[in-house]
């Protein structure tokens, strides 16, 4: 958990430990995780995936960020306007699915350096 969680705070303006107990009270059970791993079966020929799941990441071209837009803000100042309206990375909602037991990191990982 804490390699997920120091993947999912890295280089961003997010509170590891108010992560850590939101966490804990959406995907916890009895304070203990459960991460899953690809196990294969033949209708995903042996793999452990079949289909697909996605990612997502939106901006939300809120009053701030289209102010700092307009102003010729540097991307770190709406990204950082972004994070403080909810933003999240492609790889935090990875991390997101990996702990409601859809994916894996690796996956997740191929997806997002």
């Amino acid at each position: 958990m804490d390699g997920l969680l120091q993947e999912y705070c890295l280089d961003l303006p997010v509170d590891a430990a108010a992560t850590l107990q939101a966490w804990k009270k959406s995907y916890a059970t009895d304070g203990q995780f459960t991460l899953y791993k690809a196990s294969g079966c033949e209708k995903c020929e042996n793999t452990g995936y079949k289909g697909r799941l996605g990612l997502h990441e939106l901006l939300i071209g809120s009053t701030t960020v289209k102010k700092l837009i307009q102003k010729r803000a540097t991307v770190e100042e709406i990204r950082g306007a972004a994070f403080m309206e909810g933003l999240r990375t492609l790889k935090q909602d990875g991390i997101d699915k990996i702990l409601q037991g859809h994916t894996d990191i690796q996956q997740i990982r191929a997806v997002c350096y």
